[in-house]
């Protein structure tokens, strides 16, 4: 071994200035990473039971929703499409906690003395006490006027039948914030938050 490095002459040599070439290939190919709803994995988790996985969701009005981001079980910040299993009818709401949102829809299903709007009740009767949770918006901010300003604005894009049944406009009025409400007027929702 030592007679070949011997007779061997090493050549020095640089790294290559960069060029055009380098500048404009790359090596590696990027490559999208898909976006998904997929269930936690947790075996204490209730809200497992009740999500829909997958890259889409086809409402009932035929409307295909994608998640913008990869959302499971313990996200937050979510706007969410619950599906009554029987009827195929849906429902956009949105919480600031996945997992706790989940909690009291089964509350309010359960017990009718704390429902405080009729899609519990169709929940309970029509779909006999189940409910299917797809959660295909997760927000950049915690802030929960811009999360209710993008709740609304799906329910007007995709105008789910539960959230009309739902929301009469008494109804719909005391659900929605005061300081939600001015914003709306004076236009202060900004894409930033989106």
């Amino acid at each position: 071994m030592k007679d070949l490095v011997d007779e061997s002459q090493f050549i020095g040599s640089r790294r290559q200035a960069p060029n055009l070439k380098k500048l404009l290939t790359r090596a590696k190919f990027s490559t999208q990473k898909m976006t998904e709803v997929q269930k936690c994995g947790d075996p204490r988790c209730g809200t497992c039971e009740m999500i829909e996985v997958g890259q889409s969701k086809t409402l009932k009005s035929g409307t295909v929703i994608k998640p913008n981001r990869s959302i499971n079980c313990k996200s937050e910040n979510i706007i969410y499409c619950a599906t009554c299993p029987t009827c195929d009818q849906n429902y956009i709401g949105q919480t600031n906690r996945l997992i706790d949102r989940v909690r009291v829809h089964k509350q309010q299903i359960k017990d009718p003395s704390i429902r405080n709007s009729t899609c519990s009740e169709h929940f309970d009767k029509c779909g006999n006490g189940k409910i299917k949770i797809y959660p295909f918006f997760k927000m950049w901010t915690e802030d929960k006027i811009p999360r209710e300003a993008k709740e609304h604005y799906f329910i007007e894009l995709y105008k789910p039948t539960l959230n009309r049944k739902c929301n009469s406009v008494r109804e719909y009025d005391s659900v929605i914030s005061t300081n939600y409400r001015k914003t709306l007027l004076l236009g202060n929702v900004t894409s930033r938050y989106y």
